[in-house]
């Protein structure tokens, strides 16, 4: 899941197109999504302007009648609720208030980029009075940070399908996930929400706890620990100095300490209607820092997410096979069909985020040199044709004298891999590729 290029999945106008759409790989990751105020009055503008300078686009909310509209103008004078998502973009204080239909009680305006196609506005554009009784007044705004480079996880870890569905205040400073690591990999940042503008925080990992426990930590090894501080609402991302590293099937626990402040928690859980989560005991726990206790939170969850990287298995690294053969690695569910994909990895062991959120892991590729700067980038294409998988490189490096085979195992470290040539009908889980010398 994630946001997906609309180049790589046009808008649809019927539920069945909907429904037939493949999963895709997401366009951006996000680790961070920042919460702005929604504005108190017309004239409280400071901090919506501020978000934008600092931020760029924030998504926001507005009641919408169309007979409002005028060209690019749109002020509605009553107070209605919010049914439109648009995106603010800029401002303009000395926006005239005779350009809207209904005239506002002053000038300015907010600029925003509309979802209803170029024909609407001014090539998608509307200005919107700074007196509307409904632009950016009900809900927080939001604003989307996509990661950078170090932020591009390999994997994530979560329970919380549908997001921050609710809030949950009490005197628990703490929050915990437990999960079980799915291959070879290390904990690399835990993602969290906070409701503050500035947050004192505490965070811990602790390694092979037991599963199904009363107690995220039962039976578990405190393997690090970090302070430091949040320094806006929404959600953040926040990196571990020191990975913890984690052997294949490791059962693993983050928790999150709130300094300071009544603590509220952000909740995933079914809301009728909308949403059906299904979350199970063992799985996330609120506790008190004071007293020691925990409280499992099922049939709810708390929003806490584990992110990882891999890390190369033993056996598996460079120069490992007598004939220089390389590995490309990659991590999927059971029976899943992989999607044509593009990704990049810089250097001689890189971590690349595949589709539907599968992994692939370089470590070598014949022919290609970390050392040669010409090199430094390498690009891998996957493609299926009748539930057959295809690969192709770029740079080429010589690609129409290379051979190769995707192999499959049912576990990282068996070593008793099959080759794959139908995806539909392996049992594998995980997937590597040999290639041959030029």
């Amino acid at each position: 899941g994630g946001a997906i290029a609309e180049t790589n999945d046009a808008y649809k106008t019927s539920a069945s197109a909907w429904s037939t759409s493949p999963m895709l790989n997401p366009a951006f990751h996000v680790q961070n999504i920042v919460w702005v105020p929604a504005r108190t009055s017309s004239t409280d503008n400071d901090t919506l302007k501020a978000a934008i300078t600092n931020y760029g686009a924030v998504a926001t909310s507005i009641g919408w009648y169309k007979t409002y509209e005028q060209g690019e103008s749109y002020y509605y004078p009553s107070g209605i609720t919010p049914d439109h998502a648009v995106a603010v973009i800029g401002w303009d204080d000395d926006y005239e208030a005779s350009k809207f239909k209904s005239t506002p009680k002053g000038n300015g305006a907010w600029l925003i980029k509309n979802s209803w196609g170029e024909d609407s506005g001014t090539n998608g554009y509307y200005f919107v009075s700074y007196y509307d009784n409904t632009f950016a007044k009900t809900e927080d705004g939001i604003v989307f940070i996509p990661a950078t480079a170090e932020e591009n996880y390999t994997a994530v870890y979560g329970y919380d399908k549908f997001g921050r569905v609710g809030d949950c205040a009490d005197n628990n400073d703490l929050e915990a996930a437990v999960f079980t690591s799915a291959w070879n990999e290390e904990v690399a940042a835990i993602g969290v929400y906070s409701f503050l503008e500035s947050q004192d925080y505490s965070v811990a990992v602790y390694t092979n706890v037991m599963k199904g426990a009363d107690s995220p930590i039962r039976g578990g090894t405190l393997a690090y620990t970090q302070d430091g501080s949040l320094t806006h609402a929404g959600y953040t991302t926040i990196r571990l100095a020191k990975p913890v590293k984690l052997a294949d099937g490791t059962t693993f626990a983050v928790v999150y300490r709130q300094k300071g402040g009544r603590p509220q928690h952000a909740m995933d859980y079914s809301e009728e209607g909308y949403c059906t989560s299904n979350h199970h005991a063992g799985e996330t726990f609120l506790g008190s820092s004071n007293t020691g206790n925990w409280n499992d939170m099922s049939p709810k969850c708390v929003c806490l997410m584990a992110y990882t990287r891999s890390i190369v298995p033993a056996n598996d690294g460079p120069g490992e096979t007598d004939d220089g053969t390389s590995m490309l690695e990659t991590l999927s569910s059971t029976n899943a069909t992989l999607y044509a994909e593009t990704a990049e990895t810089f250097g001689a062991s890189a971590n690349i985020v595949g589709a539907n959120g599968r992994t692939l892991w370089s470590s070598w590729l014949a022919g290609f040199d970390p050392s040669d700067k010409d090199d430094n980038k390498f690009i891998v294409d996957i493609s299926v044709t009748n539930n057959v998988p295809y690969l192709s490189w770029t740079p080429n490096l010589g690609s129409e004298n290379r051979k190769y085979q995707i192999w499959g195992s049912e576990t990282l470290g068996d070593d008793d891999w099959q080759e794959v040539t139908d995806l539909k009908t392996t049992d594998a889980k995980f997937f590597k590729v040999t290639v041959d010398q030029k």
